[in-house]
């Protein structure tokens, strides 16, 4: 994983003001995801009464975190990899009128690799994600819009990490005059270096085996009257705490706009 400049805040005066979003209210959210014993439902659908598999634990107009359901006993079902193509035209343009020409394009993922709990048994943690990102044919501006992404611990013993720290990114590489964004959470993290731009979403969650983002809407625009991307990407980071160790899973999914 690359790191571009030094991390930096936003400072509200950066932000257009039609363009605020709802702020997650946490930077660590502490989740009791505790499963009753036995061998439960054998797939991702709920019991009577049971209701969604999912659980959101921050929710709000433009995003939400959610986590997995107590009930929920098969893992894979409920962990389903983004396709590298999720189809179809992707979202409208508000009040846009028909598309002659653009970069419109969906960017989607997934990658799984092997963590080694100590005391516990080899497991499969996984990363996905997609975007709908939205760009016209000059490439001065780049939308991402419809974000999802999901981290999970796909092992069974131990049932749940300690912790999860769940990370999006929305990156372009320009060129011409920098490029500064809006409408992304307002605990989002930005990093700078000379014809790049990252922004980046943290939350931590505890005791439970997945997390699950989902955001509206990042807009990328240039800072002065010229500038072009040339290269948007989405990538996904889980890093997974049991005791003392730390494993990580990362996922990018990245195109050229020229």
């Amino acid at each position: 994983m690359s790191t571009y400049g030094s991390a930096e805040r936003l400072e509200d005066g950066m932000r257009n003001k039609k363009y605020r979003r709802w702020r997650p209210l946490l930077t660590v959210v502490l989740v009791c995801a505790a499963v009753a014993a036995g061998t439960g439902p054998a797939g991702a659908q709920a019991p009577d009464g049971q209701g969604s598999p999912l659980v959101r634990i921050v929710d709000g107009p433009h995003g939400h975190v959610a986590v997995a359901a107590g009930w929920v006993r098969d893992k894979a079902a409920l962990d389903r990899p983004e396709r590298s193509d999720p189809g179809g035209p992707g979202p409208a343009t508000p009040g846009a009128g028909p598309v002659v020409a653009s970069n419109n394009q969906w960017l989607a993922g997934s990658r799984r690799t092997t963590a080694r709990p100590r005391g516990g048994a080899p497991g499969l943690i996984s990363a996905s994600g997609r975007t709908f990102v939205q760009a016209p044919y000059l490439a001065y501006y780049a939308s991402f819009t419809q974000t999802s992404s999901r981290v999970a611990w796909l092992g069974r013993s131990p049932w749940a990490a300690d912790s999860i720290r769940h990370t999006d990114r929305w990156r372009v590489d320009s060129f011409g005059d920098p490029f500064t964004f809006a409408g992304a959470p307002d605990s989002a993290v930005a990093r700078r270096d000379p014809g790049s731009l990252e922004v980046s979403w943290s939350t931590t969650v505890s005791g439970t085996w997945l997390s699950e983002h989902t955001w509206d809407r990042v807009d990328f625009m240039p800072t002065g009257h010229f500038g072009e991307v040339y290269r948007i990407s989405h990538s996904v980071t889980g890093v997974f705490q049991f005791g003392s160790a730390f494993y990580q899973v990362d996922e990018e999914a990245d195109a050229f706009t020229w």
